[in-house]
C-alpha cells in the first residue's frame, strides 16, 4: 500500500494492495465503522463530512447505524462543527481529517497510523475493510465563469441549473469555486439510473446555462 501526502502533509490518500485509490469517503466509512464496533462511539453518533461528499457515504453509514452531518467545503468547517456539537471525528474527501480526541488540527499522516492500526488490529487489508460501502458515480463539471458577470445573474444561474435538474434521477451540488474563477457542478448518480446519453446532454445544457449568463 501507499500513503500520500499533500505538500504540507494535512490531507491524505491511501493505495492499497490492489493499487487502487482509497479516497476520503472511504476512509471516513474505514474510521466509523471501526470507531463503531470497539465502542469509540456508539449507534446514533454523527460524522461530520462537507456537502460534495459521495451521497452513497449516507445511506452506508445509515445502515451501520450512524448519521451523517455535511457543512460547507472546508477544514475549518469540519472543525467548528465538532466544536459546536461533540462529534468524535469528520472528514473531506480530499482526504483532510479532524479528531477530537487530538490536536484538532488536519494531520495527515496521523490518519494515516489510525488506519494502519485498523489493518492491524482487524487483520485485514484496505480493500477488505471499505466493504458495505456504496459509493456513487460521479461527475463534476468546472466551468469557467466572469465573476462580476456571475454575481450579477447568480440567481438566475441556481434557479435555472435547479430546474434543470432537480427533475433528474440523481444529487447534485452547485458551488463557486473558492480559489479559482470556476462554478462547480457535482453530479451523483447510480449508473442504472441514468443513460449515458441522457448524461452527456445534460452536462451539456449545464454548460449552456452557465456560459451564456457569464
Amino acid at each position: 500500500m501507499g500513503i500520500c501526502l499533500d505538500g504540507d502533509g494535512d490531507r491524505l490518500i491511501i493505495i492499497d494492495e490492489k493499487g487502487e485509490t482509497i479516497f476520503g469517503e472511504e476512509l471516513i466509512f474505514i474510521l466509523a465503522k471501526f470507531y463503531l464496533k470497539n465502542k469509540i462511539i456508539k449507534k446514533g453518533s454523527t460524522i461530520v463530512t462537507n456537502e460534495i461528499a459521495n451521497f452513497g457515504l449516507d445511506v452506508s453509514l445509515k445502515k451501520i447505524g450512524l448519521k451523517l452531518k455535511r457543512v460547507k467545503v472546508g477544514d475549518k468547517n469540519i472543525l467548528q462543527e465538532i466544536r459546536n456539537n461533540g462529534h468524535y471525528f469528520g472528514g473531506e474527501p480530499s482526504g483532510h481529517f479532524i479528531f477530537k480526541d487530538d490536536t484538532l488540527i488536519g494531520d495527515g499522516m496521523s490518519t494515516a497510523l489510525r488506519v494502519l492500526t485498523i489493518m492491524l488490529k482487524e487483520n485485514k487489508k484496505l480493500s477488505e475493510l471499505k466493504k458495505g460501502l456504496d459509493l456513487l458515480k460521479v461527475v463534476e463539471i468546472n466551468q469557467r465563469i466572469d465573476r462580476e458577470k456571475f454575481f450579477q445573474n447568480e440567481a438566475k444561474i441556481y434557479r435555472d441549473l435547479n430546474s434543470l435538474l432537480k427533475s433528474k434521477n440523481l444529487f447534485f451540488v452547485i458551488r463557486p469555486s473558492g480559489t479559482e474563477p470556476l462554478l462547480r457542478v457535482n453530479l451523483q448518480y447510480q449508473p442504472r439510473n441514468i443513460k449515458v446519453s441522457d448524461l452527456r446532454k445534460l452536462q451539456k445544457n449545464i454548460i449552456e446555462i452557465i456560459t451564456n449568463a457569464c
